[in-house]
C-alpha cells in the first residue's frame, strides 16, 4: 500500500510539473522557490512549537514570512508588491487579533467528541495551548484568501492607473475589481469548506444531529468560524488594498512632479 500511495504521488508530482513548464514556463522557477520557502516556513514553524517555543509569536513570524515570500516572488512590480504587502499586512493584524478573540469566547479549541475513538490510546498531554493552536490555524487559513483578493485588485488598477491618473476613477474601477472578483473567491472559499467538511456532513446526518447538537459541535463550528474569517478577510482586503493602491500611485506622481 505505501508503494501505490508513492507511486500515486510521483506521478501527480511529474504531472504537476509538466503542466507548469507548458502553462507558466519560465517563471516556473520563481514561483517554485516561493512554494518551496513557504512549506519550508510551515515546517520550521511546527518544529519550533514541538520545541515550547510561543505558539503566538511563531505563528505571526511565519505568517510575516510567507506573506513577503508569496507577494514579492510573485512577477508583480515593485509598486504593486508594496502595496499588496502593506494592504496584507494591516488585515492579517486585524484578522489575527479577531480570530484569538471569537476562539477563546467561543470555546472551540482542542478535540471534538468525534476524535474519541483515535485519542483512546494517545496521551493529549503535551503542553500545548490548544487555544493559541486555533489561532495559529485560523491566521494561516486566511492568509491565502487576503493574498489572493489584494493581489487581484492591486494588480487591475496597476494597469488601469496606466490609462486613467484620476483618483475617484481608480477608486471606482479597483471596487469594481473586487466586486467582480469577489463572488469567485467566495464561492472557491464556499466550495471547499463543503468539500473538505463532506464526510463531517454526512457523519451528522446519519446520526440525526439536531440543530442544537450541531451549532454546538467543536469541530462543524471550528470549521465554519475558518470560512466566516476568510469571507470577511475577503470584504475587508478590497477597500484597504484599493487604499493602498490609490496613496502609492498619489506618493509616484508626487515624486516624478518634483523632479
Amino acid at each position: 500500500e505505501e508503494g501505490d500511495i508513492l507511486t500515486a504521488i510521483t506521478m501527480m508530482v511529474m504531472m504537476l510539473m509538466i503542466i507548469s513548464v507548458l502553462v507558466i514556463g519560465k517563471d516556473l522557477v520563481r514561483l517554485s522557490c516561493s512554494t518551496v520557502i513557504s512549506y519550508l516556513s510551515i515546517v520550521v514553524m511546527i518544529r519550533f512549537i514541538s520545541w515550547g517555543f510561543s505558539i503566538i509569536l511563531v505563528t505571526i513570524f511565519t505568517a510575516f514570512t510567507i506573506l513577503g515570500t508569496t507577494i514579492y516572488l510573485s512577477g508583480a512590480s515593485p509598486d504593486t508588491c508594496q502595496s499588496v504587502f502593506v494592504a496584507c499586512l494591516c488585515v492579517m493584524c486585524l484578522m489575527g487579533a479577531l480570530i484569538y478573540l471569537v476562539f477563546g469566547w467561543a470555546q472551540i479549541q482542542g478535540f471534538g467528541s468525534e476524535n474519541t475513538a483515535e485519542l483512546e490510546s494517545m496521551s493529549i498531554l503535551i503542553n500545548v495551548k490548544f487555544l493559541d493552536v486555533s489561532f495559529a490555524m485560523g491566521l494561516l487559513t486566511t492568509m491565502g484568501a487576503i493574498i489572493e483578493g489584494a493581489m487581484s485588485v492591486a494588480v487591475g488598477m496597476e494597469q488601469f492607473s496606466r490609462t486613467s491618473k484620476s483618483p475617484n476613477r481608480l477608486f471606482s474601477f479597483g471596487i469594481s475589481i473586487g466586486e467582480k472578483m469577489f463572488g469567485t473567491l467566495v464561492n472557491t472559499l464556499y466550495f471547499g469548506f463543503f468539500g473538505s467538511s463532506l464526510a463531517l456532513l454526512i457523519w451528522f446526518t446519519r446520526l440525526n444531529y439536531g440543530w442544537g447538537q450541531l451549532i454546538n459541535d467543536k469541530i462543524f463550528v471550528f470549521e465554519l468560524l475558518l470560512i466566516l474569517f476568510s469571507f470577511l478577510a475577503v470584504v475587508i482586503i478590497i477597500p484597504v488594498t484599493v487604499m493602498c493602491v490609490i496613496l502609492q500611485q498619489h506618493s509616484i506622481n508626487v515624486n516624478r512632479s518634483n523632479r
